[in-house]
């Protein structure tokens, strides 16, 4: 076997490994959301996902798409682990049995973390599976020791790309995320495509390690009460935090049970917490998040998968510009000189590209702001809708939005939209009534954030009714959840059938 395919074989094999473990873990998932939405539906209240999307959850798609998710982030940086791990071992320690305990160590670390709040078979398959098998495929498959200048020359570009992952981690954040998005994603039709698929299908796996707090509709059951009053005034006010008491014991998110003058909070068949009632109606909030914090095991698995992404990221970034960089160093230098060279390249361009977040550098004030927004380089309008958004200025009272609305730039309605959502104009109302129809899904969900906004007692009402009637018909789980957001914001609760 070549030298240059093994690499390619092994992380396939740890690709597709990743993959059936994925669709799994997220078919199951979407399983258990389904008894959760049918329950919540059948005790009359406002489901998210709606039933539209529910009847998806028994179908094989969301789960493979989805699972596409883990698959090129924590399965991606497992599989280039343990392949980084058993080359390590091969080469630099020639096999040696005494070393290999590090590295069984540095598993058991990683497992002991995984379950540190609890064990977590989603976690825990990933940590077991994807390192075992690409630990033994790699040295199962390599091929024979190399000369000791070859093994130097191909550990250069991993040390230049560890490096260049320290600096994306270092300075990534949600601001570099939407740069990417805007600049790279919203910009050309193939962008557009994957940021459509990312909206589509992100919720899926995102279900399977979110924590209680971080979900928009959990359900509770009250069990074991003899006093129905209690029982009734505990159900409305865990309503108010989106806890909603269904009919059914099964598959629910808490139980509370009564027990003498306390309250048993209950998940899975395990006690977490036992409070007075007077505590409970007292600190509900505070509360009810210690309790989905005792109940989080996949706090590990949520910044591992986030770490994933920021390395699978790098990874992609420094291939595209090592090999390039690798062609044109070749012409002047030796093969370990030209990869060195290569390999500083990257780093510095990574570095360029990463640190250079925000369209427009230099500071913006107010009155660069109205310039700016009238200005024929779209990033300088996109940078001065921000400034607004950021300085709470309403443009659309100014008369500055001007056809920014009209733009054919995606990335530009977008933050119009949401500045829009300083403005309290009755026009301003009806501009975002019409931007729920755009096509762009970004933008729909902007729309929903921004008419949350709204202080105007009849336009809230106008709002809620709208956006009832258009959550109940909408196919898509993102937009459902921003739709969502907006009715809480505006004042609108669950209230069930009876």
């Amino acid at each position: 076997m070549t030298r240059s395919l093994y690499p390619v074989i092994v992380v396939s094999l740890g690709l597709i490994a990743s993959q059936i473990l994925s669709v799994c873990n997220v078919y199951l998932s979407n399983a258990d959301l389904y008894h959760c939405v049918y329950a919540v539906s059948q005790s009359g209240y406002l489901p998210i996902p709606n039933l539209i999307v529910m009847e998806r959850l028994k179908d094989f798609g969301p789960a493979f798409f989805g699972g596409l998710f883990f698959t090129f982030t924590i399965g991606g940086c497992l599989t280039l682990i343990s392949f980084l791990a058993a080359w390590i071992w091969m080469r630099i320690f020639l096999r040696n049995k005494a070393a290999l305990i590090f590295f069984l160590i540095l598993w058991l670390v990683f497992l002991i973390a995984v379950n540190i709040h609890g064990f977590s078979l989603v976690s825990t398959s990933y940590f077991i599976v994807l390192p075992v098998l690409i630990f033994w495929i790699t040295i199962k498959i390599a091929p024979d020791q190399p000369h000791p200048n070859k093994s130097f020359q191909v550990t250069v570009p991993v040390i230049f790309f560890i490096i260049l992952s320290g600096v994306c981690l270092s300075c990534m954040n949600v601001n570099s995320f939407l740069d990417i998005r805007d600049k790279l994603l919203l910009s050309t039709q193939t962008g557009k495509k994957i940021n459509a698929f990312y909206y589509n299908y992100c919720l899926y796996p995102a279900r399977v390690f979110k924590s209680q707090h971080q979900r928009l509709v959990r359900i509770c059951f009250l069990s074991s009460f003899d006093d129905r009053v209690l029982a009734g005034r505990i159900k409305k006010r865990l309503m108010n935090f989106d806890y909603l008491a269904v009919n059914t014991g099964e598959s629910v998110d808490m139980e509370i049970r009564e027990s003498g003058r306390n309250l048993l909070l209950i998940n899975n068949g395990r006690e977490i917490m036992s409070v007075t009632s007077g505590d409970f109606f007292l600190n509900t909030g505070k509360i009810l998040k210690l309790f989905s914090d005792k109940c989080d095991r996949h706090l590990f698995f949520r910044q591992f998968t986030f770490f994933s992404l920021i390395t699978m990221v790098s990874l992609t970034l420094f291939l595209c510009l090592y090999a390039p960089f690798r062609i044109i160093t070749s012409i002047f230098f030796q093969p370990l000189h030209a990869s060195v060279g290569a390999g500083i390249l990257c780093v510095i361009t990574g570095m360029s590209l990463v640190l250079s977040a925000g369209s427009v550098n230099e500071k913006i004030d107010s009155e660069k702001m109205k310039k700016y927004l009238t200005s024929g380089n779209r990033y300088q309008r996109i940078a001065a809708l921000k400034f607004a958004k950021e300085k709470k200025i309403d443009i659309f009272v100014r008369g500055m939005h001007g056809e920014i609305i009209k733009s054919p730039y995606v990335p530009e309605r977008y933050w119009l939209t949401r500045a829009l959502s300083i403005s309290q104009s009755p026009a301003t109302f009806y501009e975002l009534i019409d931007l729920l129809d755009d096509p762009h899904i970004n933008i729909v969900c902007m729309a929903y954030y921004s008419l949350g906004q709204r202080i105007n007692r009849s336009e809230k009402e106008h709002a809620k009714k709208e956006i009832l009637s258009r959550i109940k018909k909408s196919d898509n789980w993102y937009i459902q959840g921003y739709a969502y957001k907006a009715l809480r914001t505006l004042g609108w609760k669950q209230t069930g059938s009876k």
